[in-house]
């Protein structure tokens, strides 16, 4: 079954999509986004819209290992996208 754009977030904050990497919510795609910036784009729910609020609120919690390991394998997904196109 397809994912429908309306079940679609996008994100242009890296390190809100970073958090929510590191919190196991699943990346759907990179698209080109608003003035040409990337966005990372997740599957709709209650449980990502809770964890987006947390992030912007200062109470999400992530070990800082793997933010940092996620920030490295999400800029390499990055650059791959905007060197080959996907």
């Amino acid at each position: 079954m397809a994912i429908q754009e309306v079940d679609i977030v996008k994100i242009q904050d890296m390190g809100l999509a970073v958090a929510l990497l590191c919190k196991k919510f699943e990346l759907i795609d990179l698209r080109q986004g608003v003035g040409g910036r990337m966005a990372f784009c997740f599957k709709q729910d209650a449980e990502l819209a809770n964890a987006i609020t947390a992030y912007w609120n200062g109470h999400l919690q992530v070990s800082a290992k793997d933010y940092w390991a996620e920030s490295k394998n999400l800029k390499t997904r990055l650059y791959g996208v905007l060197n080959n196109g996907r």
